[in-house]
């Protein structure tokens, strides 16, 4: 039996990424094997099942698989838990973000996700979302002297992160002048570029409306939330949509023309991925996530990330045709991975380490 961690995805109040991202897979692996949803007791300092409230008893031919981030803070006796678990134990890793980038992350994250780093490797196997995911963590573990570390591999995320949303495979035609840039309002995300840019297109008579689709980091968001606010009252079409439910988030891409992600770090460049999926080219900063993208003409690596460099990006493919269509045709016709595939793939991960 596969035990899928359900635990933040279940108690989450807001809809963040790594939420879409646990209940997207979760939903892939279940129609591939059986899988039971459990939570995480600190009173039974064990797993409930999600529906039966039952602690649940591990067995040899079991696995437990953690796909969201963790904390000894918050789950008390955690990690023991997890070394001395009789199941086949697997957690899947996201990003480094809080150690390389403190100045711009949650206060709580960077104080907790150095311990999350090292329990990792209590994990008989661990999955990455990136190539350059497994290779930070292996390098903080080989930094911290770890001895015993556990095998670390690359399972890519899918593109098709809403189930109900087909591929588009047809190029738009006569699409609008919307710029869409999505992503939790914070310095990471780098909206002040964005803006900035917006700014001189206006400034040059380009004709365009750049919209912004996220929740507010309270910590570090309001500041950006007023400067689009300020931003707009000059004149410059700019707006803020706040957080959008499925279907608003729909129509909005359905006129979105590009998008944008000038961000300054990410995990594994999922908004590259989804707006390829809708047909949409991408304008983004040169992460090492999205490199591997942009192979072709659907997206456009703007390096440095400066607002003159993103201007004349957004400029090309607002007012050159020729260009804007062979980027869309490109990005219609791109490979792209499937959750199905990844589920396949950590399928195939969970059955040999039973196995073993």
């Amino acid at each position: 039996m596969l035990y899928y961690d359900a635990t933040n995805s279940l108690r989450a109040k807001t809809k963040s990424g790594l939420q879409r991202v646990a209940q997207r897979l979760r939903a892939s692996l279940s129609q591939q094997m059986p899988l039971e949803p459990v939570v995480w007791s600190n009173r039974q300092v064990g797993f409930l099942g999600a529906e039966s409230k039952q602690r649940i008893s591990f067995g040899a031919g079991d696995c437990l698989l953690v796909p969201d981030l963790f904390s000894e803070e918050d789950r008390v006796g955690f990690g023991d838990f997890v070394s001395g678990c009789s199941a086949f134990t697997v957690a899947i890793f996201h990003d480094a973000i809080p150690l390389k980038f403190p100045e711009f992350t949650w206060p709580h994250s960077v104080r907790k996700h150095p311990r999350y780093m090292k329990d990792l490797a209590r994990f008989d196997r661990v999955l990455a979302v990136s190539s350059q995911s497994r290779d930070e963590l292996v390098g903080y573990w080989q930094w911290t002297g770890l001895a015993d570390m556990p095998k670390a591999e690359v399972v890519p995320s899918g593109a098709d992160i809403d189930a109900d949303r087909p591929r588009n495979r047809t190029p738009r035609t006569n699409v609008g002048r919307q710029i869409t840039q999505i992503g939790i309002l914070e310095p990471r995300k780098n909206q002040v570029v964005s803006l900035a840019a917006a700014r001189l297109l206006k400034a040059q008579g380009v004709d365009f409306e750049l919209g912004f689709i996220g929740r507010v980091n309270p910590h570090y968001g309001k500041p950006i939330q007023q400067e689009i606010k300020q931003t707009a009252k000059a004149g410059v079409p700019v707006r803020y949509h706040g957080r959008l439910s499925d279907a608003e988030m729909a129509e909005l891409i359905s006129a979105t023309r590009l998008t944008l992600l000038p961000s300054r770090a990410e995990g594994n460049g999922l908004p590259v991925l989804e707006s390829l999926w809708q047909g949409l080219p991408v304008i983004c900063s040169r992460l090492p996530v999205a490199v591997d993208w942009a192979t072709g003409d659907a997206v456009r690596i703007v390096d440095p990330m400066t607002p003159d460099a993103l201007a004349e990006a957004m400029r090309e493919w607002l007012e050159d045709d020729a260009s804007y269509q062979k980027a869309v045709q490109a990005a219609c016709a791109m490979d792209l991975p499937t959750w199905e595939e990844s589920a396949t793939a950590i399928k195939a991960v969970v059955e040999c380490g039973i196995a073993e």
